[in-house]
């Protein structure tokens, strides 16, 4: 009767212990992002000046963005340093109609005084004038002062 009950008491024991995990951990689940690589792709071409590219003032700013990228034929543009504070601010223009949904070549100028960092961003806003969030846009390119 006695091995009866040692026998119960380990079977109770071992099945009541903590069960041995296993050494791999699950695999995470990794949320997927249906973001595009660039959300204005579509919207807004910028051919001067590019990407990286050296920039001294005044800049000719010069691309295509679609019609409704502007407001009265006007859209925003912020030259900012390395630390975003602001350098200068000025509107790059449509040529042309720019009430429509193809594509509108845009001009302007952007002048700054000397930068205080080696490298900046110009931000090209796409025109807001309601101010709500749902309806903002921009697209930031990197360029580096000569």
């Amino acid at each position: 009767m006695q091995k009866l009950i040692w026998l119960v008491f380990l079977l109770l024991l071992t099945s009541c212990g903590e069960q041995k995990k296993s050494n791999k951990d699950p695999d995470p689940v990794v949320p997927k992002r249906e973001t595009p690589v660039n959300p204005t792709k579509d919207l807004l071409s910028i051919t001067n000046p590019r990407d990286g590219e050296q920039i001294s003032s005044p800049l000719p700013l010069e691309g295509r963005a679609r019609g409704y990228w502007f407001f009265e034929a006007d859209a925003p543009v912020t030259l900012v340093d390395e630390y975003y504070s602001v350098l200068s601010q000025t509107y790059i223009t449509a040529v042309g109609d720019w009430m429509t949904e193809d594509w509108v070549e845009f001009r302007g100028e952007l002048s700054f005084p000397e930068p205080p960092t080696k490298t900046g961003y110009i931000i090209f806003y796409k025109a807001n004038p309601s101010g709500l969030k749902e309806h903002s846009n921009s697209d930031t390119i990197r360029v580096v002062f000569k």
